[in-house]
């Protein structure tokens, strides 16, 4: 008779990382530093960025032979990035208006009753499997870069607010932040300061210097979540995170 296999206590596994905030604040950059990386360029933004990184991928096809390579090429890769989930995105959404049987589909959104988006959903689905494949045969980390919108929550027991989120259409973007095990927003410190305009009144002032932070916890105004014992902020910088990542698998370990 077959027995039950049980495992005990943890096992540290090579993360699965989502980092968004706004356009050119340096995502790609930051994934640049990674040891031992391969990028899946689907943005075609990387060529002033010394980084080692795939033909841009434009279609299906292309992106699902090159997931299958990936699988043992090359020797060494440590880290796999995808720059950026946007563009990938698109991807998808014209690759289910191509296997649509009519002339009249011109965008994912012409295609009645969310069935368009249902169909990109399978999609995503096959390409995380893919890429969890890829993470546990070769034990290699996988970042993915985003850009942040602000989206309207609207809570049944409080007042709406905004939140910047990861922008893409929101079946994927629950599927992609509930795969991930780190969600980072990157954003610019900023300060406030008051001034005073007379007559008893002020008004704020917002001072930055372009300082970069990485927010790893949520808030209100911003979605976020680590499986790690991170601080709320952490510096942009990526030596840093592999360095809390380490000390983290050592505990693990122990």
């Amino acid at each position: 008779m077959t027995k039950l296999k049980l495992n005990v206590g943890r096992k540290p596994e090579p993360p699965r990382i989502i980092l968004f905030g706004p356009n050119a604040i340096g995502k790609s950059t930051y994934l640049s530093k990674a040891k031992n990386h391969v990028i899946l360029d689907f943005e075609n933004g990387l060529s002033q960025i010394d980084c080692t990184r795939t033909d841009v991928i434009k279609d299906w096809m292309t992106l699902i032979t090159t997931l299958g390579l990936l699988a043992s090429e090359p020797k060494d890769m440590d880290w796999l990035g995808i720059d950026s989930l946007e563009w990938l995105e698109h991807l998808i959404h014209q690759q289910v208006v191509d296997e649509e049987d009519s002339n009249k589909v011109k965008s994912i959104a012409d295609i009645g009753y969310g069935k368009g988006y249902a169909a990109a959903a399978v999609k995503w689905q096959y390409i995380l499997q893919a890429l969890e494949y890829i993470r546990r045969t070769r034990n290699c980390g996988i970042v993915c870069v985003a850009h942040a919108e602000p989206y309207r929550i609207e809570p049944p027991d409080m007042d709406s607010y905004d939140q910047y989120q990861p922008a893409l259409h929101k079946s994927a973007r629950a599927l992609l932040t509930e795969w991930c095990d780190e969600l980072f927003y990157v954003g610019y410190k900023v300060h406030l300061r008051k001034e005073d305009m007379g007559y008893n009144k002020e008004r704020a002032l917002a001072i930055g210097s372009g300082e970069r932070y990485i927010r790893t916890q949520e808030t209100p105004a911003i979605m976020a979540k680590s499986r790690l014992t991170l601080p709320a902020e952490i510096p942009f910088d990526w030596d840093y995170f592999v360095e809390q990542l380490t000390e983290t698998n050592k505990k693990g370990t122990k």
